[in-house]
């Protein structure tokens, strides 16, 4: 046999010996491969159940979560456990045109007005519905006058809030002043200022500007122009003046009777001399409304002129009225408080 025969059948020999023995150890695994395999397998069966896994635990989370949130809106928002809830858990009591009221903020409120009809008689204290609805009313509405006064760009004036605080403590000293305020609502001068003061003050601020304001009297300076051209058109004053008040709820047809020209307003006999008998005044702002003024006749007695006078006077539109029509015209959802807004 030549030594090429030699080593091809060498070579044959060493790659049979070489799959007997991988064969072998297959077959007979040492124990390092044998944990290896457990290990791959108890990997690929983790995968296996793993979205099972991830199911049943976001499942437990919701279920958890639901829990809590029908503890919140069903236990009394006097439980204890309510209110830590909400302490950490940003849970909403409203939305007003997109921003949260807080249930935090509510039960604080909530617990201030609670603590307040602790020192009055059981007969002053309304039911507890009644207290919610009022609290989540002035909640509304105060982010109602924020949102307007952003609107306008009218800002919180900070010295009149300083001013209203001095005007309080000017009859009473700090000491006393902060006693009460921690014994009636349980707040501090902080706390005060922002929920009473500052509000209050920007409310004050509001009105001011909507006294003003062309465009928020634009729809009550329509009303006294559409009362105008209908009496000019033909309509008798009296009938326009009946429908107009009956609207607002209120009685009256303009007929002012015979009036001494001594006793009206000096500024409304400027106006009031410029109309013939018989005839309309155009619309004239005063303070407070719109104005129309007919005359009937004019009589000359020994006291002085007298007037047989109608007048229709439109208000204003006031700060109530702007947030009222805010408020319809946003998207408003209350959780809890909703009582007696849905009366």
């Amino acid at each position: 046999m030549g030594k090429s025969e030699m080593f091809r059948n060498g070579g044959i020999i060493f790659s049979i010996r070489f799959i007997i023995n991988k064969s072998c150890s297959m077959n007979n695994p040492k124990q390092e491969d044998l944990q290896e395999i457990k290990k791959q397998k108890a990997f690929f069966v983790f995968l296996a159940k793993t979205p099972v896994r991830i199911v049943l635990i976001v499942l437990v989370l919701l279920a958890f979560i639901l829990g809590l949130t029908f503890a919140v809106y069903t236990k009394p928002i006097s439980s204890p456990f309510v209110q830590r809830i909400v302490n950490i858990l940003p849970y909403p009591a409203a939305f007003v045109n997109g921003q949260a009221i807080w249930m935090s903020d509510f039960i604080k409120e909530y617990e201030a007005i609670t603590q307040y009809f602790g020192t009055l008689d059981d007969s002053e204290i309304p039911s507890d519905e009644v207290v919610k609805a009022t609290i989540m009313d002035t909640l509304v509405n105060k982010i109602a006058v924020q949102h307007l006064a952003n609107q306008y760009g009218v800002v919180l004036d900070e010295s009149r809030v300083d001013e209203e605080l001095a005007s309080l403590l000017s009859t009473t000293t700090e000491e006393e002043f902060l006693a009460q305020l921690e014994e009636m609502f349980g707040w501090n001068l902080d706390e005060f200022k922002d929920r009473v003061l500052q509000p209050l003050v920007l409310a004050e601020q509001m009105s001011e500007f909507v006294e003003t304001s062309e465009d928020l009297q634009a729809g009550q300076k329509e009303k006294a122009e559409a009362a105008y051209t209908r009496i000019i058109n033909g309509e008798v004053f009296s009938d326009v003046a009946t429908e107009i008040y009956s609207a607002s709820g209120f009685e009256g047809d303009g007929d002012l009777g015979l009036v001494n020209t001594s006793d009206i307003p000096e500024e409304w006999m400027e106006v009031i001399n410029a109309v013939e008998v018989g005839s309309v005044s155009p619309v004239t702002e005063f303070p407070g409304g719109y104005y129309l003024f007919s005359v009937v006749e004019r009589t000359e007695t020994e006291d002085g002129e007298q007037i047989h006078l109608y007048g229709l006077m439109i208000p204003q539109a006031t700060l109530t009225e702007a947030v009222t029509h805010y408020i319809d015209s946003i998207k408003e959802w209350r959780i809890v408080g909703k009582e007696q807004a849905e009366e």
